[in-house]
C-alpha cells in the first residue's frame, strides 16, 4: 500500500514518474523524494497518504505509509518483509532474522511463528537451529 501513489501515477500519468526518473538519472539529485518534489511538485508518499485518506482506509494503513513507529505498524511491516522473503525464496536465509524480529514484538514461540509459513518442515528446522545457535 505504501507505493499506491506511485503505482497510480504509472497507470494513469506515466509521464510524471518518467520525469522523476529522468531527474534521478541526471545525477544532480540522489534522493528520490527530492527528485519527486523537483520534477512533479509532490512526493509519491504524499500522494499515497492523500489517496488513503480519500478512500477512508483504516488508520493502520496510513501509519504504515507514514512509517509510524508503534507496535502494530512494526509488526505489520515485519510480516510484510517476511512474506516478501518467502515469496522470493522459500529457503530465504533472511527468515531466521525475520522470525527473531517478529518474536521480539509478539512474544510467541519460534515454533508458533514458523508454523503458518509456507516453507518445508526441513527448512523450518534449519531456521530453528539458526535461531538457537545465535541465541547460544
Amino acid at each position: 500500500m505504501s507505493d499506491i501513489g506511485e503505482m497510480m501515477l504509472w497507470h494513469f500519468a506515466p509521464e510524471l514518474p518518467e520525469k522523476v526518473n529522468a531527474v534521478l538519472q541526471g545525477g544532480s539529485i540522489l534522493r528520490p523524494v527530492q527528485a519527486q518534489q523537483l520534477a512533479i511538485g509532490f512526493s509519491f508518499k504524499s500522494l499515497s497518504l492523500t489517496l488513503a485518506q480519500a478512500w477512508n482506509l483504516p488508520p493502520l494503513i496510513t501509519q504504515l505509509i507514514r512509517g509510524v513507529d508503534n507496535v502494530r505498524a512494526n509488526i505489520a511491516r515485519l510480516a510484510n518483509v517476511t512474506a516478501k522473503h518467502v515469496q522470493i525464496n522459500p529457503n530465504n536465509p533472511a527468515l531466521p532474522s525475520d522470525i527473531v524480529n517478529i518474536r521480539d514484538f509478539v512474544m510467541v514461540s519460534d515454533e508458533k511463528l514458523l508454523a503458518p509459513l509456507p516453507v518445508s518442515d526441513e527448512y523450518k528446522q534449519t531456521i530453528l537451529n539458526a535461531i538457537r545457535k545465535d541465541c547460544a
